[in-house]
């Protein structure tokens, strides 16, 4: 039979013991038959509440071309595994990541990462570490299999959010891989050593995996008669040592009547010994070298902290709030529509703390703007200019060295002001900070609760969507406000600092300009003296 075939289980009931779905036709597909259960009495007493068991359910059969597709399970499909973990950060559990090498020909493609999201396989042969280097071999046949429930995939299930969790992940992932490589290569050359050396085990079939039945040394040749040897064809010349071969007839005859009879010399077994000694002494010192290295690897492979800005973290806890809103449309109890009213009257609390805390962060140093205090300067330095250049007597010169010193002592007050505000600022982002954290672990224990939770799904009401659409529209509203007080707070500071500059400037000016007045002065008493 073609087409898709659905079976629909679990169905929600209404009042009166009616379903939510009546009308649709629903098709079991089992092995052989095929059953219509469109038709059904809808009592309790034919709805079970659950299974006899797991496996009453019909396992899925996929078909192509009209062959069955043969399902194989990864982590039993590869060889020489190891476990290793991962803590991912905001995760108390560490993830298990389980190495091998596949069964099949190690110059296939299929090699990389295997992920999968609540058993769910997202992306397949993802390469990490030492395999994206094209022009080695390094890490060819190593498969990773990990289960990564912490990552968000994209809307289509087929890749992951590229964001800084995932290349995080990627990473650990690789250094994990490159150690496993590194240790089974180590393994994999001695005992490639060792079985071309022989002598201390035997050779084993791969596909059958058992020794091959020894030759003996006449089978096959004396026994066929039609052989060179039977026809007396074959002659050994006498001044070799020569190969032990059986003759029969004239040959043998005239071999045992020669004046130098064959003599067979066999080679001393003492340098053989010595070679293989020395191969295992060089073996154990690469095998030294290569878990030193591994050791130090080990010491690298500290996770960096990164520090995540406040932004980041209000995203954060923007996709929090949307998967809280996914988890409380799945829950049907009251109790869960009450801890999340509740929940939901928590953070409006809080919306409005942190909008009254950003309301008094606007105090009255900052609302004393830097242009009036800079136009009063400006005129403080016109005013100057023009006593220096009417007056060149002596109270003049004093006047105007005061009026620098205001100056220098305004500029000084101004410095300290921009300090302040630097300090306010650093106390704000500071407070954010700490009031994003507890907002996440009190999502975190949201979270929790709604997980103990074994409850029939409930639709969310209008006015509960209406709240979130609301909340939502604030929280987008305070980001906006506090990005545009930060960029506020940004160009003022920018200002100050260019206002400073050409204040300091224009003192140097004045500086130089009272220099001059003060030897054009000294040269004109010379020169009444003179006079």
């Amino acid at each position: 039979m073609a087409g898709a075939h659905l079976l629909v289980f679990l169905l929600r009931m209404k009042t009166f013991a009616i379903l939510s779905i009546d009308t649709v036709v629903c098709l079991v597909v089992f092995q052989d038959n095929v059953r219509d259960v469109t038709n059904f009495d809808p009592s309790p007493t034919a709805l079970p509440t659950s299974p006899d068991s797991d496996n009453s359910f019909p396992k899925m059969i996929i078909h192509i071309r009209g062959k069955t597709v043969t399902s194989k399970s990864v982590l039993k499909s590869i060889n020489d595994k190891n476990d290793f973990y991962y803590t991912p950060r905001h995760e108390e559990k560490p993830i298990r990541i389980t190495f091998g090498f596949t069964s099949e020909d190690e110059k296939t493609e299929n090699y990389g990462m295997m992920l999968y999201h609540r058993n769910r396989l997202i992306k397949a042969f993802e390469r990490v570490g030492c395999q994206k280097q094209n022009h080695n071999t390094h890490g060819t046949g190593v498969v990773g299999v990990a289960e990564v429930d912490f990552l968000e995939p994209i809307h289509t299930k087929q890749d992951f959010i590229r964001n800084e969790m995932f290349n995080n992940a990627m990473k650990s992932f690789g250094d994990k891989l490159n150690r496993y490589w590194d240790m089974k290569r180590t393994t994999r050359v001695l005992r490639n050593t060792r079985n071309r050396r022989g002598g201390r085990g035997e050779s084993r079939d791969p596909a059958t995996n058992q020794t091959p039945p020894k030759r003996e040394i006449n089978s096959g040749i004396l026994d066929n008669p039609q052989s060179p040897v039977n026809q007396n064809q074959i002659q050994i010349s006498h001044s070799t040592g020569g190969i032990g071969m059986a003759l029969r007839g004239e040959d043998r005859a005239t071999i045992n009547q020669t004046d130098s009879p064959v003599q067979r010399t066999e080679e001393p077994t003492s340098s053989v010994h010595a070679q293989r000694e020395m191969s295992a002494a060089q073996s154990k010192e690469e095998l030294k070298t290569k878990m030193n290295e591994l050791q130090t690897e080990i010491d690298k492979t500290n996770s960096e902290e990164v520090e995540m800005s406040a932004t980041q973290m209000i995203e954060e806890l923007k996709t929090k709030i949307n998967e809280l809103q996914t988890e409380i449309d799945k829950s049907n109890s009251e109790e869960v529509e009450m801890s999340a009213t509740q929940m939901i009257e928590e953070l409006k609390t809080k919306i409005n703390e942190l909008q009254t805390e950003i309301d008094k962060s606007n105090s009255e140093e900052v609302e004393m703007s830097a242009a009036q205090k800079i136009e009063e300067l400006n005129t403080q330095i016109n005013e100057l200019q023009t006593d220096i250049v009417k007056s060149n007597s002596e109270e003049v010169e004093m006047s105007a060295a005061q009026k620098i010193e205001e100056l220098e002592t305004e500029i000084k007050d101004l410095k300290t002001v921009i300090t302040k505000l630097n300090k306010d600022k650093n106390d704000m982002s500071r407070t954010l900070e700490m009031e994003t954290y507890e907002l996440k672990k009190e999502i975190y224990e949201l979270k929790k609760e709604i997980a103990n939770m074994n409850c029939e799904n409930v639709d969310m009401s209008a006015t509960q969507q209406e709240e979130t659409h609301k909340l939502k529209q604030e929280i987008i509203k305070l980001e906006s406000e506090k990005n545009e007080m930060i960029d506020a707070h940004e160009k003022e500071t920018h200002k100050l600092k260019k206002e400073i500059n050409e204040l300091k400037t224009e003192i140097d000016k004045l500086k130089t300009e009272k220099n001059e007045l003060i030897s054009e002065k000294r040269y004109g008493s010379k020169r009444k003296k003179m006079s």
